[in-house]
């Protein structure tokens, strides 16, 4: 049996699955056609290879050049501080760790709750020596039980079975009716304790509990908005270690690592939006969802 093939590649004739046809045609047997055939998938396949890869290739291209930026320009600024302001090196490994950890959060990665525990650990420790009793019981009482809870949630409802990736769901009217009421009575408990403990800047400290467990609640409860309730403690920390340089002078590079937070949750919070766009109508949007 013989069909008609074009007599350069790239050039299709009649019977032949290639564009349309502009030149001569021959006549081959079926073995011709195959060998013809693979020769022009072939170049097909160099044309896709030599496409830029919108993904720079780290961990499998899995970061995008935004993010590597983000993060790079975020470390760069805090040791920069570092050096200005002398700070020690337990805020500074704290910082590199907690803006490591965003850019994993941006993703819906596990891995940045998983170092986020970490870090309230370190932030813990340092909030204690600067008498920031508040700080101190928020992330070691809540931000980071909250992390590992957080960290159970995501492993347990990755997108399309993906680890690197968690579902994203949207909280319901009632559900964040909910949160806030939990919001205020945590706040309302530790407000008591932090006025006994002779907390420094207790209306900051206290509004920071408040946005702090919004947050966690709602990283829970898998929800984009959680970036933006990071997003308000990280400008209400700001506020709180302004205050504190009047008297340590290693604060002023506490100031610039939430101000990097501060940039980190914004960005998280609208690539949560994509990823959310990205997953469809799939994710849940009642109350109801499993935890």
């Amino acid at each position: 049996m013989t069909k008609l093939v074009p007599d350069r590649i790239g050039i299709g004739c009649p019977n032949v699955s290639l564009p349309p046809p502009r030149g001569r045609c021959h006549e081959v047997t079926d073995e011709g056609l195959e060998t013809v055939q693979n020769i022009y998938n072939l170049s097909e396949n160099r044309e896709t290879t030599m496409k830029p890869n919108k993904k720079i290739s780290l961990p499998g291209g899995y970061f995008t050049k935004t993010e590597i930026a983000l993060w790079g320009l975020s470390c760069a600024v805090i040791l920069a501080s570092a050096f200005l302001f002398r700070a020690e090196p337990l805020p500074v490994a704290a910082s590199f760790l907690g803006v490591t950890s965003l850019v994993f959060n941006a993703k819906g990665n596990p891995a940045g709750q998983a170092l986020m525990i970490v870090f309230s650990l370190l932030y813990g420790w340092i909030s204690w020596e600067t008498r920031y009793y508040g700080e101190m019981l928020t992330y070691l009482g809540m931000t980071g039980p909250m992390a590992a809870a957080a960290l159970v949630s995501w492993l347990r409802h990755p997108w399309q079975g993906r680890r690197s990736e968690v579902e994203v769901r949207r909280v319901g009217g009632g559900e964040f009716a909910l949160i806030l009421a939990l919001t205020a009575a945590v706040t309302a408990v530790f407000g008591v304790l932090l006025a006994r403990l002779g907390t420094a800047n207790l209306a900051w400290s206290t509004v920071s509990v408040a946005t702090s467990f919004l947050a966690v609640a709602l990283t829970f409860r898998r929800s984009a908005a959680y970036a933006l309730a990071y997003a308000a403690n990280d400008a209400v920390l700001i506020v709180l270690w302004t205050l504190a340089a009047r008297t340590d002078p290693g604060a002023p590079a506490v100031v610039v690592c939430f101000a990097a937070f501060l940039a980190g949750d914004l960005y998280g919070y609208a690539n949560w939006r994509r990823m959310r766009r990205r997953q469809g109508g799939q994710y849940k949007s009642h109350a109801k969802s499993s935890i």
